[in-house]
């Protein structure tokens, strides 16, 4: 497990920046994954690997958009974590 940054085409036509801190937890490993986007609201959450399968769990309701990257986010885990 390693940090890394990717970068994100997303629907409103910009790349988005997110960058992942790898966590040890107790229970399993995490991904902390912190984006900002076109105008500027950063927005924070965790990633947990859950039956095979990395998904966005604790923190605050993030926006749609960036639940709709969550398969795009396991294959950036998968391929650099």
């Amino acid at each position: 497990m390693q940090d890394f940054t990717t970068r994100i085409f997303i629907e409103e036509g910009f790349h988005a920046k997110f960058v992942f801190n790898g966590i040890y937890t107790v229970n399993a490993v995490r991904y902390h994954v912190s984006v900002t986007d076109i105008n500027g609201q950063t927005y924070a959450f965790n990633m947990e690997e859950k039956n095979g399968k990395w998904t966005i769990i604790d923190g605050p309701k993030v926006p749609d958009w960036i639940v709709t990257l969550e398969n795009k986010l396991e294959e950036a885990i998968l391929k650099n974590g």
